[in-house]
């Protein structure tokens, strides 16, 4: 492998981490946001106050929620192992 052709597979190897960790942004804010209105939903019940019926709960959606679950998983053990390989190049990040 030439020296440009190290140089061009750890700029991929950046570019990925960088845009991984933007996706992992993305998906802990969606998280966040789905976990405050659990949380808008759960605290009245858990201290026995009635939820007025009728509240739009479509966005209650468990397949929605576990996708998010396995996405935020995945992408977050993808950008583990990319920060490894670039500390393995001896690149800081």
């Amino acid at each position: 492998m030439t020296i440009e052709d190290e140089m061009t597979a750890r700029g991929r190897i950046i570019t990925e981490y960088a845009e991984l960790r933007k996706r992992l942004a993305s998906l802990q804010n969606e998280a966040r946001l789905i976990g405050e209105k659990l949380y808008s939903l759960g605290r009245p019940l858990q201290e026995g106050i009635l939820v007025k019926p009728g509240n739009d709960l479509a966005w209650l959606d468990r397949e929605k929620i576990q996708s998010l679950v396995n996405d935020l998983w995945e992408t977050n053990q993808k950008v583990n192992n990319l920060r490894l390989k670039i500390k393995e190049l001896g690149l800081d990040i």
